[in-house]
């Protein structure tokens, strides 16, 4: 019975032991990424931390897995000082001799390296940062019933008739003492997404964003998936209209739709410009044009080194608008032919036409196009011509033309169906009366000198 009882105490030990001193750790959930110079984000979540080693796995979007306690390696863990290999299954071996914990705060320094990863970095400022809650098991204390958290340690209450007293449980005559810290406000996590409307986008590195941004032209639309910038970055949207300046990116025979570059770019918090990222971005233009009257309608990208455009092949055009996927930011333009309108406008129609007030003779074709202040003119030459002529056949022949004759009926028809009509019959009469008249006047002369021959004979 006794051996039993041995038996019992000595598993009984072991497991409180075992259990005080094996506390595993787990990564916060608001400290969990590390950045790798070739890879990107490293998501440590999956990450489980305990006295002897590491275990469990970390997760890259671009390369997978990496195992931390595989079958020929593994992460060694010594008070804090990590050694060993972690393997990962599209990055193979990754050296951890120059990470460490700290004990006190869980937090992970220092780099890890690889031939494929590169340099995965623990140092970021600001939001790549890695943390476990855990820390070294605290020593035990004879007669103590609960602990202090690490790295306070000490008893927080003792066994009935002891109180604690200087890390140490005393023997009173009373019940047992209690103390203790207060529990840490946990640190709130950031918001999953970020929108906006309007105003520049930031985010921080766990966290995605959507920035629309209202044009004359229509809505600009970038969004940006999570784990995609090493620290807080801001996004910018600017349409740029067609000018002086930037007249000379336009390629040739070709239209820039809307008259508008749109440029697009991210700033990191120290100000540098971040130009490329792991993960694509997806943006969406307006097409401020009918898609079925537009002919080879594409999207480009500048390329800022050589200042020359590159064809974005896979944008899909829908409902007035592009949408494309980039992993970089620079100027972005739409260029294509647009077919133009055959109908003339109203406005210039609208010229073409006569005045209503001044219709054309009806005698005058519309082809002719004469205006109708011309018309008036030519009516006022006219009746000018007629009168000059009345006066003059007149005085050569008077009483020839009767100035009754104006009223008479068919002058006024022949006026009232044409001036130019009558200009004709005048002249045709002025030219018979002029012969008339010379004819008159030889055979005056002539018998005048029959006469003449006549006395002197």
């Amino acid at each position: 019975m006794r051996r039993r009882l041995s038996i019992f105490f000595l598993i009984l030990c072991g497991t409180f032991l075992s259990f005080s001193s094996a506390l595993s750790g787990t990564i916060l959930s608001s400290y969990k990424y590390a950045w790798g110079n070739n890879v990107g984000y490293i998501n440590f979540e999956n990450v489980v931390v305990d006295d002897s080693a590491l275990s469990g796995y970390a997760w890259s979007k671009n390369s997978g897995w990496i195992k931390f306690n595989p079958a020929q390696g593994g992460v060694l863990n010594n008070n804090g000082d990590l050694s060993g290999y972690a393997w990962g299954e599209q990055l193979g071996w990754i050296d951890f001799d120059n990470v460490f914990i700290n004990t006190a705060t869980g937090k992970f320094s220092g780099t890890a390296t690889g031939t494929l990863v590169g340099t995965i970095n623990f140092d970021c400022p600001n939001y790549c940062d890695v943390r476990t809650d855990w820390h070294p098991v605290c020593p035990t204390v004879d007669n103590a019933a609960t602990y202090n958290a690490y790295p306070t340690c000490g008893p927080a209450t003792c066994v009935s008739g002891y109180n604690v007293s200087v890390g140490v449980c005393v023997a009173s005559g009373g019940g047992g003492g209690s103390g203790g810290n207060p529990t840490p406000t946990p640190t709130p996590e950031p918001t999953p997404e970020v929108e906006t409307h309007n105003n520049d986008l930031e985010i921080n590195p766990e966290q995605s964003g959507r920035y629309a941004k209202d044009t004359s032209n229509g809505q600009i639309v970038l969004e940006v998936p999570a784990d995609n910038v090493p620290s807080r970055t801001t996004f910018y949207i600017n349409a740029e209209p067609l000018s002086f300046e930037n007249e000379s990116l336009v390629l040739p025979d070709i239209q820039l739709i809307g008259s508008v570059f749109y440029n697009v770019f991210a700033k990191d918090q120290n100000g540098n410009y971040v130009r490329s990222f792991v993960s694509l971005l997806t943006i969406t233009l307006p097409v401020p044009v009918n898609l079925q009257k537009a002919r080879n309608l594409a999207v480009y990208w500048l390329n800022e080194v050589n200042n020359q455009w590159v064809l974005i092949p896979e944008a899909v055009f829908a409902k007035n608008q592009v949408t494309f996927q980039v992993n970089h930011l620079t100027k972005f333009a739409i260029f294509g032919n647009i077919e133009e309108e055959t109908t003339l406008d109203n406005t210039k129609a609208t010229e073409m036409k006569p005045k209503p007030s001044l219709p054309l003779p009806e005698d005058v074709k519309p082809s002719e196009n004469l205006s109708a202040e011309n018309n008036e003119q030519d009516d006022s030459f006219t009746n000018r011509a007629v009168k000059e002529t009345e006066d003059i056949i007149n005085s050569l022949v008077p009483g020839f033309l009767n100035s009754d004759n104006k009223d008479d009926p068919n002058i006024k028809k022949n006026q009232t169906e044409g001036k130019d009509f009558e200009i004709v019959k005048n002249a045709d009469m002025i030219f018979w009366i002029f012969w008339f008249v010379i004819i008159i006047l030889l055979f005056i002369l002539l018998v005048k000198k029959r006469k003449a021959k006549d006395k002197n004979k």
